[in-house]
């Protein structure tokens, strides 16, 4: 509802059938103190720019923070300023929790709400803000150094500026470049070393183990050579060797299933 002036000048309610985006503002404690407006473009669901400031708060901001997303025990902790950044973390990484700090200057007012959550660690997704006229990258990091005076481990991130643009944030990223580019940005998708390290020595180890077993097998087929016989063998050694002793045709027999049996059981192990 929002209030309004007839032509004879009395106010009354008007209802607002412009679409927002409202997200809400919670305190340590969990409760609503507040809430932020993002008024729509109906037609394309972007930030409408027929109204002189489409976005808009009511309440107590001050301390609170939009929670976009509660993440795993101990996970990471993001701040951003505006919930289009904040949405874009969330997506990025789907473990971490994300506030919304619903403005630059309400960072620094955070850190009881931060607590809450017992992060591992704290970034702050900030802007890319070239346009000297702005104090972006200041007020950024002043806010970084409030929350570390509070006993909180504070980390800066912010994005490749993007060509053509004084101001690119990680949303800018996303709609531009892609959602895998924001995470290369953020080094989701990078390797930890030593766990890099740790994998290559194994596949190398593995690599030497099975050439080991190769030449060994090549070795022990090669003494063999022609004593590893065809199925048929018995017959065929039976028939042209008739006039043989027993004890002798016997011997030979009991060998000749002795190599096929381990003939058999290389194959299997292969």
């Amino acid at each position: 509802m929002w209030k309004a002036i007839d032509d004879n000048g009395t106010l009354y309610d008007k209802i607002n059938k412009i679409p927002a985006l409202l997200i809400a503002a919670k305190n340590k404690q969990g409760e609503i103190t507040g809430v932020q407006r993002i008024y729509l473009d109906e037609k394309n669901a972007k930030k409408n720019t027929f109204m002189e400031n489409a976005k808009l708060s009511k309440g107590r901001i001050e301390g609170s923070a939009g929670v976009l997303q509660t993440g795993e025990k101990r996970s990471p902790l993001y701040l951003a300023e505006g919930p289009e950044t904040g949405a874009t973390i969330a997506m990025a990484n789907p473990k971490a929790t994300v506030l919304v700090s619903f403005g630059l200057s309400n960072l620094k007012n955070l850190s009881a709400l931060i607590k809450s959550f017992y992060p591992s660690e704290v970034i702050i997704a900030g802007d890319n803000d070239l346009a000297s006229k702005n104090n972006t990258a200041k007020i950024t990091e002043e806010a970084k150094e409030a929350l570390m005076r509070e006993g909180l481990d504070i980390k800066i991130i912010m994005p490749q500026n993007l060509p053509g643009r004084e101001k690119t944030d990680w949303n800018d990223v996303h709609c531009s470049q892609g959602l895998n580019q924001v995470k290369h940005q953020l080094g989701l998708n990078e390797i930890n070393p030593e766990i890099h390290k740790i994998a290559v020595r194994l596949n190398n180890e593995k690599s030497l183990e099975l050439e080991q077993y190769v030449n060994n097998f090549i070795e022990i087929k090669n003494q063999l050579g022609k004593a590893i016989l065809p199925k048929n063998y018995n017959v065929d050694y039976l028939n042209t060797n008739k006039g043989k002793e027993p004890h002798q045709r016997s011997f030979e027999i009991e060998k000749t299933k002795e190599l096929q049996r381990n003939q058999k059981e290389m194959d299997i192990e292969l």
